[in-house]
């Protein structure tokens, strides 16, 4: 996913890639030659995306102020990388993102310290609870398993615990509403997936 991702951003330039990502399916088929057809990965080079001139070291300004553009990635695991920031951003958008941690609370605490007073933290996603051992046979449930501690640290609430988490940390729910999303879908296809996520607006006081 790393590698993808730095190719993308970095290396791409203003191009795309046609890919036929169903091409050894047959099943589900509306029509014969959907599975064969092609997609462009990205849909937008991001150099496009960002008018960046790389040559001219500026980008996303209508003058010649060489702004650079405010875009990065950062790999790491989330509580280390951005351990320094406070009150740090105007806002945060989390994507299919919180219920990657093993601990929710560290997570909502960590984004009201990195938010600005009067900022805000827009989140889209479900709680798939990603370090959640699967079954009792899991052997995350073993003495001395060898697996990421965080299987075993892992606590699974449900949204209404975490919206509370969200309210005891000091932010203010604007609005929450229930959206379904399809997830890695073909649109032309008989079957897909599909969460029913929770999309909503939290706000850190403007006086915190």
């Amino acid at each position: 996913m790393l590698l993808t991702s730095e190719y993308i951003l970095n290396g791409l330039g203003d191009t795309t890639w046609e890919l036929h990502p169903w091409a050894d399916s047959c099943t589900n088929e509306v029509r014969r030659g959907d599975n064969v057809r092609g997609v462009r990965v990205p849909d937008i080079a991001p150099q496009e995306l960002l008018d960046f001139d790389e040559s001219a070291g500026h980008g996303l300004a209508d003058d010649d102020s060489n702004v650079i553009p405010p875009f990065s990635m950062t790999a790491g695991e989330f509580m280390e990388v951005y351990e320094d920031r406070v009150a740090f951003w105007d806002s945060v958008v989390t994507c299919f993102f919180i219920d990657t941690a093993p601990r929710i609370t560290e997570y909502i605490r960590a984004l009201y310290r990195m938010i600005k007073p009067g900022g805000y933290w827009i989140n889209l996603g479900p709680l798939l609870w990603h370090w959640a051992p699967s079954l009792p046979g899991n052997p995350a449930h073993s003495v001395g398993s060898q697996l990421d501690r965080r299987n075993l640290e892992s606590v699974e609430l449900p949204f209404d615990y975490v919206e509370a988490a969200i309210v005891a940390a000091g932010f203010e729910m604007l609005n929450v509403e229930w959206r379904n999303v399809h997830y890695t879908h073909n649109v032309r296809s008989m079957l897909s997936s599909q969460y029913k996520v929770v999309f909503f607006t939290a706000r850190k006081p403007a006086g915190a």
